[in-house]
């Protein structure tokens, strides 16, 4: 299971259990656009039950991040707030207020995906819920590709040791699948199929264990009929070797 997956099972689990799921992600390219990913959080809380328990002071400092917040209140104050110096204290402020509202109703869980594209201030905000967040019924999951994290300077690793350090953060690592995870998969896919005992291993071999190569490849081998369903099971209509050469 790759990370965005695991997130996605997450809010599955969390939604049948009646709990509260806010589930958003860094986009490419957003890294040097301040407060993206983070407005698209307050958004996504904003619209929880309980969001209405918090502060109109609150409300009206994030309305600088979502508009449709404002509500009638002041147009002038919000675009005067721009060029405060404590604006992104008070934000992380308001956010804090928000965020315990919408827990006080009903257990919380935010799910941030692909957190190697968050911008800067996104990470300091993040940061700032996690030493502050109290007694609060809200966890925080967010992903990464560690990958991309360690290739250049980002503002991420920081705020993740730091809660580290604070205890506040624990990091999972998801490793690459075995060989018989893909096997597990491949038997979960296509049930009672008749593909070769070494299809497996030929699979692991191209995709290297990854979980989005692994579900890419057996799309495209459906897509282009070298894997379909004929007498009523799933089958390889090429041998092997010809499947070695067609895969990508």
């Amino acid at each position: 299971m790759g990370k965005s997956r695991m997130l996605q099972e997450v809010q599955r689990r969390v939604r049948m259990r009646r709990g509260q799921v806010v589930a958003v992600g860094g986009r490419q390219g957003e890294r040097d656009n301040p407060f993206a990913l983070l407005a698209d959080l307050v958004d996504g809380l904003a619209r929880c039950h309980g969001a209405l328990g918090a502060t109109p002071a609150s409300m009206t400092e994030l309305a600088t991040l979502v508009p449709r917040l404002a509500d009638g209140r002041s147009t002038s104050r919000l675009v005067g707030m721009d060029g405060d110096g404590d604006l992104q204290i008070r934000r992380a402020q308001a956010c804090v207020d928000l965020l315990g509202a919408v827990a006080d109703e009903s257990p919380l869980v935010l799910l941030i995906d692909d957190l190697h594209w968050a911008d800067a201030s996104t990470c300091d905000l993040l940061a700032y819920l996690g030493t502050r967040l109290g007694h609060a019924a809200t966890l925080i999951i967010g992903s990464y590709r560690r990958s991309t994290v360690l290739a250049s300077p980002q503002p991420l690793l920081p705020i993740t040791l730091r809660l580290q350090a604070a205890g506040v953060c624990q990091e999972l690592a998801l490793s690459p699948l075995t060989r018989d995870d893909i096997a597990a998969y491949l038997e979960k896919l296509f049930p009672h199929h008749r593909l070769p005992d070494d299809f497996a291993d030929l699979v692991h071999e191209r995709t290297e264990g990854h979980p989005l190569f692994l579900s890419d490849l057996v799309r495209y081998l459906v897509d282009t009929h070298v894997l379909a369903m004929e007498a009523g099971t799933w089958r390889l209509l090429r041998t092997a070797a010809d499947v070695r050469r067609v895969i990508p």
